[in-house]
């Protein structure tokens, strides 16, 4: 059974003193030099951290699109700890609940200068997101999707600019809009959790549709 203390042995060099990756602080550190993590920080402001909205590891939860009265979310849900065929050590299988799902994640990162990375990510991300938030792989049927939503897994033409935001292989993924750990800005975010959350967005407000949809306010 998984427990508190095996996220503090995580964190144990994922804080900023054993790693490079400082997943707490969602930053990367070399020789006093840091730059943002891909992923972004873990660390809510309510418990001193840097995050406005996070994954909260090690508190039970119900995944946006997921099934209710999950078990308590903890690191090696999502990654291994023993090594992984994929990206940043995600599982191959996740499992919550009684689901399971193959995960085949995969992506390159180039180093810029000595601290900086550039992610370039090439498949299988939406499966790892999905895994938990299973509604939104779906067109119909439940609470988030029951609507109009977001096309994701799509090419993204000309005719849009989506920025520095993150595509994959091309295609607009939940990665595009959303960090993986949690997210920095402070103003509020379009989403279906309450016009309060910042739903791990990349940017507050509109900024994130704006990317692309142009003629919206930032």
């Amino acid at each position: 059974m998984v427990t508190a203390d095996d996220i503090e042995l995580c964190l144990t060099c994922h804080n900023g003193t054993g790693s490079i990756y400082n997943s707490v602080e969602g930053v990367i550190q070399v020789k006093g030099k840091t730059a943002p993590s891909a992923a972004g920080p873990l660390g809510l402001t309510s418990q001193g951290g840097p995050a406005s909205s996070a994954h909260l590891i090690g508190s039970a939860f119900d995944a946006p699109g997921g099934p209710l009265n999950q078990s308590a979310l903890t690191c090696s849900d999502c990654h291994d700890p023993h090594g992984s065929p994929n990206f940043r050590m995600i599982r191959t299988d996740l499992i919550r609940g009684s689901m399971s799902t193959t995960i085949a994640f995969t992506a390159t990162v180039a180093h810029v200068g000595t601290v900086d990375e550039s992610v370039k990510y090439l498949g299988g991300s939406i499966s790892a997101c999905t895994a938990c938030h299973v509604d939104y792989a779906q067109h119909s049927g439940g609470k988030f999707s029951n609507g109009t939503r977001h096309d994701v897994n799509v090419k993204v033409t000309e005719d849009y600019t989506p920025g520095d935001l993150p595509l994959e292989n091309g295609k607009l993924v939940c990665l595009t809009c959303h960090y993986a750990h949690g997210t920095r800005v402070t103003n509020t975010a379009a989403s279906g959790l309450g016009s309060t959350s910042t739903a791990l967005k990349r940017l507050g407000n509109w900024g994130v549709c704006s990317q692309c949809h142009f003629d919206q306010p930032q």
